[in-house]
């Protein structure tokens, strides 16, 4: 896709796919997808918010994975961003509900929107605040898709074509994580229980590491 504007506003052309690399395993040639990083192109994944000490990480990777998709191959121009704000403001947090806080915040994206963040903007720390702004221009989905088990190939996938929200199991392993000491975290989702903690982060590439 490209915004087709010309000048310095334009962004990055991107492609349906990212590039692929032929892979010999056995004396036969497959083809593998590259590593992918939605980060390289301006204006797709925006700045990164500090969540200080408030529980609003339900809401922020839903909302910029929804701006992301409305500025992918839009011109820097013509980009627009996001309230994360608002839907805090709108969506009420229950910390033992889990993975039904999630599902909250998809509906309310479907059913309502988010409107820009100059319209509701978030003053250093995003606690939930009432609404002051007057009626305004929503950006809503038509549909999402959840899924509570994915295969990797699936998800590589969904990620080359846009980021994705995803939860995570928000436990002391997690807590204790030093990715200066390991690359990747594992955690085995079976061990959950149904009202295990949730930690919801925006997925915006993939790559490869042995090891």
């Amino acid at each position: 896709m490209d915004s087709g504007n010309k000048g310095k506003g334009k962004g990055k052309k991107v492609p349906e796919a990212p590039p692929t690399r032929k892979v010999s395993t056995g004396g036969a040639s497959t083809s593998e997808p590259d590593s992918w990083d939605w980060g390289m192109y301006p204006g797709v994944i925006d700045r990164v918010l500090d969540q200080v000490n408030q529980a609003t990480c339900w809401a922020i990777p839903i909302v910029r994975a929804v701006q992301a998709l409305l500025n992918i191959g839009v011109g820097l121009q013509q980009q627009i961003q996001l309230s994360v704000q608002h839907m805090v403001n709108n969506v009420v947090f229950c910390p033992d509900q889990g993975v039904a806080n999630i599902k909250l915040s998809l509906n309310f994206m479907k059913n309502f929107g988010v409107c820009v963040e100059s319209q509701c903007c978030h003053r250093g720390e995003l606690q939930r605040r009432k609404c002051k702004h007057p009626k305004v221009h929503c950006y809503t989905v038509d549909s999402y898709i959840y899924s509570a088990d994915i295969e990797d190939e699936d998800l590589v996938e969904i990620v080359r074509r846009q980021p994705v929200a995803a939860f995570m199991s928000f436990t002391d392993e997690l807590l204790d994580y030093d990715i200066d000491r390991n690359w990747m975290f594992h955690r085995d989702r079976t061990e959950d229980g149904l009202f295990t903690p949730m930690h919801t982060v925006l997925i915006v590439g993939y790559g490869r590491h042995n090891g």
